[in-house]
């Protein structure tokens, strides 16, 4: 069963204890990209969370994240032909002014929606467009994190912060898995009307083969 960790606290604890991700590892009776993927990430095994927990000697609800997650439920995944190609993939990062002010402590419903689309040349040289889209869902308190990971692909951590004025402040983090792990693509953050979608675009990967388009749209509880 995957969780939601801590995964601050389990740098902190590690980089206290001058101990690499390496060490940690083989102390927990992990493998390396376990480790990677739970600092990244902030998500892992409740197995994964018990063996840090115990080789850290700290609380396990300690490294246990706040908020209730869904799991990422992929709805269909279709190919069609386009003429030409798509002419490099650019980051759009709607940054807006951040005005922090008072929040409340409430919680915030978040729908994700998440669409690949990824240039396919097939034998006779002919560019196609695989698309996938996948989509959840999940409820989490204002200021907490929260990832809806897609295993061995990437992993989208959502900040929602409700501010003064009810508007949403959502801080994102994109990680997409690479050939040495999670590494982190965009950090944008964006100030949107509660119950108003927002749409991001992030780079498919470091050739600019494709892009993936996440929407979110906040509603505050």
């Amino acid at each position: 069963m995957e969780v939601q960790i801590n995964s601050q606290l389990v740098v902190a604890e590690r980089e206290k204890r001058a101990w690499s991700q390496q060490h940690l590892a083989e102390v927990a009776g992990l493998a390396l990209r376990t480790i990677q993927r739970i600092e990244t990430g902030g998500v892992g095994s409740y197995e994964s969370v018990k063996a840090i927990a115990s080789c850290l000697e700290v609380p396990l609800t300690a490294l246990r994240a706040n908020g209730e997650h869904q799991t990422v439920t992929i709805l269909r995944s279709q190919t069609a032909k386009v003429a030409g190609s798509i002419v490099g993939a650019s980051l759009l990062v709607g940054v807006a002014a951040i005005f922090w002010g008072s929040v409340f402590a409430q919680q915030v419903l978040v729908d994700v929606g998440v669409t690949r689309e990824e240039d396919v040349v097939g034998e006779a040289n002919e560019v196609r467009k695989d698309v996938r889209n996948i989509q959840t869902q999940f409820v989490v308190d204002s200021g907490q994190e929260m990832g809806s990971p897609l295993e061995g692909e990437f992993n989208l951590v959502i900040a929602p912060t409700i501010l003064h004025d009810g508007r949403v402040l959502l801080s994102v983090k994109f990680y997409e898995h690479r050939e040495h792990g999670f590494e982190l693509v965009g950090e944008p953050r964006v100030i949107t009307p509660n119950g108003e979608e927002v749409e991001l675009v992030f780079p498919l990967d470091e050739d600019d083969k494709g892009i993936y388009r996440v929407t979110i749209k906040p509603q505050v509880q």
